[in-house]
């Protein structure tokens, strides 16, 4: 028995021949064509693209595109086939040897088929994210929209607690220190008052918008 696909994706791969069945030139037989497509052979792929219809492709490309993994299942299949081949051979040589205690040991140390891999045959929310986020175009989209909506959500949160922080921080703190500094010089005010508060308050009021924004950035 020739090396055959994982039940994981055997549907898909009956999806793909029925698809190309009859639309195929000698000598490439059917099944054979559409593991070749599920491996992602790009000179048999080649050939189907120009050999079928401009429906049949698409809908043929539409399956490709939900199974990327579809290779994985194809190579597991050959892997599989090998292991049990691999085994039958040793066992009858074994047997003829009547050795089962070292069948056991060399088994042991060969046999670790079948590899599963969990996810296969499915599109995974993860890859479906993939493959909008880098589309070329809706990439693109996607990215405008992100950034529109960091910047919202900054200004939004941000600027009403950048006036709390004026209010209560820098303008409070302008009029006590104005205050206690009644008897200095006018210009010794401004100083104190104006440059040192006012523009160390200024910059203090922008740490919410930074936050905000490092915060977001820093989780996507």
């Amino acid at each position: 028995k020739i090396p055959t696909i994982r039940e994981d994706h055997k549907e898909v791969l009956e999806k793909v021949e029925y698809l190309i069945k009859n639309k195929i030139v000698k000598p490439y037989k059917t099944k054979w064509v559409a593991i070749k497509l599920l491996e992602g052979d790009k000179e048999i792929t080649n050939i189907v693209k120009e050999t079928v219809d401009e429906v049949t492709w698409k809908n043929v490309y539409g399956i490709l595109s939900k199974h990327e993994d579809a290779f994985l299942s194809v190579a597991c299949g050959r892997y599989d086939w090998i292991g049990r081949r691999t085994e039958e051979v040793i066992v009858r040589h074994m047997h003829r040897r009547r050795h089962p205690h070292a069948h056991n040991r060399l088994m042991g140390r060969l046999m670790r088929l079948p590899i599963v891999r969990r996810g296969m045959g499915q599109v995974t929310l993860t890859h479906f994210l993939d493959n909008i986020v880098t589309h070329p175009f809706w990439g693109f989209i996607v990215l405008i929209c992100i950034l529109g909506l960091i910047f919202w959500m900054t200004y939004s949160i941000g600027a009403p607690l950048q006036k709390i922080l004026d209010k209560y921080l820098v303008q409070e703190s302008s009029n006590l220190i104005m205050r206690k500094l009644a008897e200095f010089p006018d210009w010794f005010k401004g100083l104190i008052v104006d440059g040192v508060i006012g523009g160390a308050g200024t910059v203090l009021t922008f740490i919410p918008i930074l936050l905000i924004f490092f915060f977001v950035f820093g989780f996507l």
